[in-house]
């Protein structure tokens, strides 16, 4: 496990604790290959107007990114769509923007659910 601060474009995100090195090549909430995927949190240094991102084999309901802002208030949520297909692989993408701004994310697999996220990407207004 991991965590990370990373500088991109003038924004720094800071990523809670992750885990890389699926054969994906994406990150995951955990290292325990199939189990349930601990949610991960990605803090912005000032709040963004969209966010991006794709979950990787989502197979079950409740796969979701939930955005929030500067003081905690969860702004909207997108909930990715799933294959029902538990073998077959395929992908997500979905984003949320705010006119008020976006200081966090949360990825959220669904319970149960080996998802993996790859891709996450921001635009500042």
């Amino acid at each position: 496990m991991t965590s990370q601060t990373t500088h991109c474009g003038g924004v720094t995100a800071t990523v809670s604790q992750f885990y890389q090195g699926t054969g994906f090549d994406v990150f995951q909430g955990s290292n325990n290959g199939t189990g349930v995927q601990a949610p991960i949190e990605v803090t912005f240094g000032f709040p963004l107007y969209r966010v991006w991102v794709t979950a990787v084999d989502p197979d079950f309901g409740g796969t979701r990114m939930e955005a929030y802002a500067d003081d905690g208030t969860l702004l909207d949520t997108v909930f990715f769509d799933g294959d029902n297909s538990p073998g077959f692989t395929s992908t997500s993408t979905k984003s949320l923007a705010s006119s008020t701004g976006i200081r966090s994310v949360k990825l959220i697999a669904a319970s149960n659910d080996y998802v993996t996220w790859q891709g996450l990407t921001a635009q500042s207004f």
